[in-house]
């Protein structure tokens, strides 16, 4: 009777599973789905919504988070399929044509993703992140007037977006070669996020370019308080410093650099400069090897007229 009553009772909790997981709605693997993701599980999340397409194949919840975690994974052509079932299913819905865009946008087909980022612009012109994603699309384009305007439209929506400003100063600095104005966006992005290193060292650039060396030293040093393990401020920092004649601190800064980034030939060719400056000739012809074996381009000059 004990072995009966154990066999029983496995018999009936099998039953209850089995009715439980029969019971299961395509909306309940959508919700597993959607935890999946939270947890950075993708692929389980993409398991749980094939079950809720079998279970319900016109689930547009499902076809729409199946394509974001397929393009996630850079699986383009599995989330292009689910995204186009999805606006097959609803043509009328603008999040498809966004996420199409975005898609369109990663997998490097710009212009289709212009096109469609276009639609959405259309039919909601208050929706700032679609500015955003068409002015990277058009960055990628080339069409640098195009993203500037959208960069702008961005700004005008959501005045905090900080990306936008950062992006755009990028544009007037390389681009359009307006510092004046590309400081203005960095100085909105630190007042935005003030320990933005990134914005810290681009604005020290801006300075720098502008011949207003004294703000740029301010910029560099901030840059290198907030984030001392990147080489780059310590270059730029020790390029004004070149400028001011004052090569041991310069040499001292390129030689942090060097201990970050010591694959950077820019950083051995100017400490070779700080060097020769300083009339460590034999010091300085060694770094300038040192470049030279780095492909730095001018270092074969130096080597050639200062290091016979």
């Amino acid at each position: 009777m004990k072995n009966y009553s154990i066999l029983t009772l496995l018999g009936m909790i099998c039953l209850s599973i089995t009715t439980s997981l029969a019971q299961t709605s395509a909306e309940d693997y959508v919700n597993l789905g959607l935890s999946k993701s939270e947890a950075g599980d993708s692929y389980g999340a993409i398991k749980a919504y094939d079950k809720a397409i079998s279970l319900s194949p016109k689930n547009l919840d499902a076809y729409y988070n199946r394509a974001t975690e397929n393009m996630n994974l850079g699986h383009y052509d599995d989330a292009l399929e689910d995204v186009n079932q999805f606006l097959a299913l609803d043509k009328d819905i603008l999040d498809g044509y966004f996420l199409r865009g975005n898609i369109y946008l990663e997998s490097g087909y710009f212009k289709l993703s212009i096109k469609d980022f276009s639609k959405c612009i259309k039919e909601d012109p208050e929706w700032s992140d679609i500015y955003f994603n068409r002015a990277l699309a058009y960055e990628e384009e080339r069409n640098y007037q195009a993203a500037y305007e959208d960069y702008s439209k961005t700004i005008s929506i959501a005045p905090s977006d900080i990306d936008a400003y950062y992006n755009r100063a990028i544009l007037l600095s390389d681009i359009f070669y307006d510092d004046q104005a590309a400081i203005k966006d960095y100085d909105m992005v630190i007042f935005l996020s003030p320990n933005n290193a990134d914005a810290y060292y681009n604005r020290a650039y801006a300075h720098e370019t502008l011949g207003n060396l004294l703000d740029a030293i301010r910029d560099y040093e901030k840059a290198i308080e907030l984030l001392p393990e990147d080489s780059w401020a310590y270059g730029g920092l020790a390029g004004v410093y070149i400028a001011l004649d004052k090569n041991s601190e310069a040499i001292d800064l390129l030689s942090q650099a060097i201990l970050l980034d010591s694959q950077k030939g820019l950083y051995y060719y100017n400490r070779g400069v700080a060097y020769y400056n300083s009339g460590l000739y034999n010091e300085a012809c060694s770094d300038w090897r040192q470049a030279d074996k780095r492909n730095y381009p001018d270092a074969k000059i130096a080597l050639k007229e200062d290091c016979r």
